[in-house]
């Protein structure tokens, strides 16, 4: 789905509950994924019941090829766009190691309770695969030169040119 509005503070609440500092070693209760996926399914269920037909909505995740969570969670925020009858338009960025190592040793990143561990970098070029699915509304950025603005212009524009086929 696409659009202005994020999900993100719902579901962020969690991590911050529990003084989440954004290093991997922080020892994340395993019991608290199944209150996330309780706040992640009533939110999308908000949504579906609850939003105006002109709402939009993004979300921002990791997913990872070959983990049946990434590809559920994938296909059900397709399903709330199909429920809604508006498009859906996944989204894939990726940018160089240097300026990832850049954006995650931001201080901003930890105030809103993102991935702040520049040590696992390695891993994730090394052995993390992401969740890629056939999409005809799929567009793929490298986002290592450009803006946040540039970025965004360019997905809103992406979303306008299929909207208007």
């Amino acid at each position: 789905m696409t659009g202005h509005s994020d999900a993100r503070p719902l579901t962020d609440a969690a991590p911050g509950l529990g003084g989440y500092d954004g290093k991997d070693s922080f020892p994340f209760p395993s019991r608290a994924w199944d209150h996330i996926e309780t706040i992640r399914e009533a939110v999308l269920s908000t949504i579906v019941e609850c939003s105006a037909p002109g709402d939009s909505f993004v979300f921002t995740n990791v997913l990872e090829a070959g983990d049946p969570g990434s590809e559920a969670l994938f296909r059900r925020i397709e399903q709330v766009a199909a429920s809604r009858g508006v498009g859906f338009f996944p989204v894939w960025l990726t940018c160089d190691v240097e300026t990832l190592r850049q954006r995650k040793a931001s201080p901003d990143r930890k105030q809103r309770f993102k991935d702040t561990d520049v040590t696992n970098i390695a891993r994730y070029v090394q052995q993390f695969r992401v969740f890629e699915a056939p999409h005809p509304n799929a567009l793929k950025l490298d986002t290592s030169v450009d803006t946040v603005e540039a970025i965004a212009r360019r997905i809103i524009g992406h979303v306008q040119r299929v909207q208007d086929l």
